[in-house]
């Protein structure tokens, strides 16, 4: 029952909130700073979704999943190569020369502001030197199938976050999921409000959620408190294939 994955998940997050002020991190490195902001994110975002699964509000849950995963991803990077922060950095100024540009070039309303700030002209040229000295030493701005095969999760990106995306940009398959419902006798479409509520089909995605939280605490926590997410993941791993019928 959804009530069981629900609990689950709030245990999760309580452990994991009770547990933020063992996080040891050094600010003055923006691997380490990036990497304690990325997993309040994962907490901040996993506690969102019990709060809509407690409602029988679910539409949403699978927006947030995204997101979520994609702070996993970035998150597991870091952990394995502190340099990674130098892609999340090209990243992000990629994203400021696109708007700085757009400003600059004139006939929005909406930038107009931006690029009449003091010292525009010379912070956009400053960005695009520094995006470009990133990319020269090998670190470029990734895409996110890029950055899922980095983290080892190019099965997921190619499954799961597909459906999720879909949530996310209101494809067909998300309507349809959401809204349409099919008599199974005459065949009837019917349109529907707050479809799943109740029936349990939003069970793996609260699982997943609890999945992520977990493994997020083992990448951030050192001993011994990591060994408190260490024993959490692996009875969770055991639940998990038991309640999918996967042992």
């Amino acid at each position: 029952m959804i009530t069981d994955v629900l609990a689950n998940l709030q245990s999760h997050l309580e452990c994991s909130e009770a547990h933020i002020k063992d996080i040891r991190f050094d600010k003055r490195h923006a691997d380490s700073l990036y990497g304690v902001a990325l997993y309040l994110s994962i907490l901040e975002l996993s506690t969102s979704a019990h709060v809509l699964c407690a409602a029988d509000r679910i539409s949403g849950i699978e927006i947030l999943l995204r997101t979520l995963l994609e702070a996993f991803v970035d998150l597991t990077n870091l952990r394995n190569d502190p340099r990674y922060s130098w892609n999340i950095e090209a990243a992000d100024i990629e994203q400021w020369l696109i708007v700085m540009r757009k400003a600059r070039a004139g006939g929005n309303p909406h930038l107009a502001g931006l690029a009449s700030q003091p010292g525009f002209d010379a912070n956009l040229k400053a960005k695009s030197e520094r995006l470009a000295e990133l990319k020269r030493n090998g670190y470029p701005p990734l895409k996110v199938n890029k950055r899922f095969a980095t983290a080892g999760l190019k099965d997921q990106y190619d499954s799961l976050y597909n459906q999720l995306c879909t949530e996310g940009h209101n494809n067909i398959r998300a309507m349809t999921s959401r809204h349409f419902q099919v008599d199974k006798e005459g065949g009837e479409v019917r349109v529907v409000y707050n479809k799943n509520a109740h029936d349990g089909s939003h069970d793996h995605l609260i699982t997943t959620v609890s999945g992520v939280v977990l493994r997020a605490g083992v990448l951030v926590h050192s001993p011994p408190t990591k060994n408190v997410f260490v024993d959490r993941l692996e009875r969770f791993d055991r639940e998990e294939r038991e309640y999918f019928g996967l042992s």
